[in-house]
């Protein structure tokens, strides 16, 4: 495969361009030791969150998940919209999955 524009691609969707979306799809089946450069380009990128952005998110492992809620977070104290970017989108992801863990742990050690 080419290398992949990931800054272009999260442009071409913050400009509403309908392209990027075929091309993600692609990535997340034929390329996705790309998801990572995507993620990060969509947290730095993005004013708005994306849908597109937030089913990469469901699919990178948790160590890129832990780099970018850090990096998240710097871009959130530089500015950025905490109710609506993607970073703020990232963060919110990580904090209902560490909730989720939290209550499955309880109710399997019987703390219920």
């Amino acid at each position: 495969m080419p290398p992949v524009d990931a800054a272009g691609l999260i442009d071409a969707l913050a400009a509403r361009d309908r392209w990027p979306h075929g091309v993600l799809a692609g990535l997340m089946n034929d390329a996705p030791e790309v998801l990572p450069d995507v993620l990060h380009a969509g947290v730095e990128r993005l004013a708005h969150s994306s849908p597109a952005v937030d089913a990469v998110i469901g699919l990178v492992d948790a160590g890129v998940l832990r780099a970018e809620a850090g990096h998240s977070v710097a871009v959130l104290a530089s500015g950025a919209d905490p109710r609506d970017s993607q970073a703020a989108s990232l963060i919110a992801y990580v904090l209902q999955a560490r909730q989720r863990r939290a209550h499955h742990r309880h109710h399997r050690t019987g703390g219920c």
